[in-house]
């Protein structure tokens, strides 16, 4: 058993509406910085993964992918008419986020 205690991510916490940690909260500089450094890798990680796809790369499925995937196509080849646009999957994600 791991003796160290658990930690929570921030994003495992309910946001205030003021978009802090739950109570309102404001983060601290040093807690911003981090956020910054996590947004700047999260970036670099996008350039690379997609400059690998770019060049021809791609990763192989798992089985498991590769079982979904064909199902879903099955699913899609069946009813090729119902479909959601973006425009409404998007409305319908912010006003479940209050937006």
């Amino acid at each position: 058993m791991d003796p160290r205690p658990q930690r929570r991510l921030a994003f495992d916490r309910p946001l205030s509406r003021e978009g802090g940690p739950e109570g309102g909260q404001r983060q601290a500089p040093a807690r911003r910085q981090s956020d910054e450094r996590v947004e700047e890798r999260l970036r670099l990680l996008h350039e690379i993964w997609t400059g690998l796809l770019d060049e021809g790369h791609e990763p192989e499925l798992t089985e498991e992918q590769s079982a979904e995937r064909q199902v879903r196509l099955a699913e899609d080849d069946a009813a090729p008419d119902d479909v959601v646009s973006w425009d409404e999957v998007k409305a319908a994600a912010l006003k479940r986020a209050g937006r």
